[in-house]
């Protein structure tokens, strides 16, 4: 398995990377013109790229994909690379550089006419995790099956995963669903035990917990319930806002926790936040995707 997976992943990712890794070899040939300043010229390009980079990564990451989701970023860095091709053709006016201009822009119009929507269902199956369950359908049927078995509620592509809840459409009690990149995290029926015990054993072994940190919003069943103790103040840490969103769509199961005044939530990294928290608290609840695993 593993073989395939690097046969796969191989296929897929050589030849943009030889051509990428190309790319700035192929500026320096173009950039330096005179041998000496072969140096200053090498530099003055590893500014710009380095730069470049930085941007490209802040705002894909932090503005692109949380304004736009991954599909529509995804477009915009393949007409980002039609623009620069066609910028580069026309550094004189010939006619051949005009046509390739042209050709250039109605590219850029057909990515985005004939880009097929993403089905959400299909890219947020879990098919690395839950394939054994799907073996036996073709990419048709498997989409027909998932919108006959379960509705999307919410989907959102979120800084650090893409998180969405489901509702399971032929369980008798239409069960919800939490996921990250299709791994689910936790539910409204299925998954209850744990959510509920993880804060409850902890609260009742503690003679007196008053201030709790819960690590992880997940369903917010775990927060819902160590608030239900008498006295106690949780503050929730979650690094993906997504994922807090998502978690109202538990609001009975999780006993109304975004509206406890007794909960704070907080978006950010964990570790970061007990680092610099000034106090301590009573108990740490670590609100583990699938405990029993």
């Amino acid at each position: 398995m593993l073989w395939v997976q690097v046969s796969i992943a191989a296929i897929v990712m050589f030849i943009p990377a030889l051509i990428m890794g190309g790319l700035f070899p192929a500026a320096v040939r173009v950039f330096v013109r005179k041998p000496q300043k072969t140096g200053q010229s090498v530099g003055v390009l590893y500014t710009f790229n380095t730069v470049g980079a930085i941007i490209g990564s802040l705002s894909a990451g932090f503005v692109l994909i949380p304004l736009v989701g991954i599909r529509n970023t995804l477009l915009l860095a393949a007409i980002t690379e039609c623009i620069g091709g066609s910028v580069l053709f026309m550094s004189d006016y010939r006619r051949s550089n005009v046509l390739a201009m042209t050709a250039g822009g109605i590219l850029m119009l057909l990515i985005f006419i004939l880009t097929p929507s993403w089905d959400k269902q299909l890219m947020t199956s879990g098919m690395y995790i839950y394939g054994d369950s799907y073996a036996q359908q073709n990419a048709v049927d498997l989409s027909k099956r998932l919108k006959e078995e379960e509705e999307i509620l919410f989907y959102r592509d979120g800084l650090t995963s893409t998180i969405t809840v489901t509702r399971d459409r032929i369980s008798s009690d239409k069960d919800l669903y939490i996921s990250t990149n299709g791994k689910i995290d936790g539910s409204s029926h299925y998954d209850m035990p744990t959510q509920r015990l993880s804060a409850h054993l902890p609260m009742l072994f503690h003679q007196n917990p008053e201030d709790i940190c819960v690590i992880g919003m997940g369903t917010g069943c775990t927060a819902g319930s160590a608030a239900l103790h008498p006295n106690s103040r949780v503050t929730v840490v979650e690094i993906e806002e997504a994922m807090v969103e998502g978690a109202r769509f538990f609001y009975d199961p999780n006993n109304a926790v975004h509206e406890n005044p007794t909960v704070e939530i907080r978006i950010t990294d964990a570790r970061l936040f007990l680092n610099l928290h000034p106090q301590t608290f009573d108990l740490i609840i670590s609100e583990l995707s699938n405990p029993w695993l």
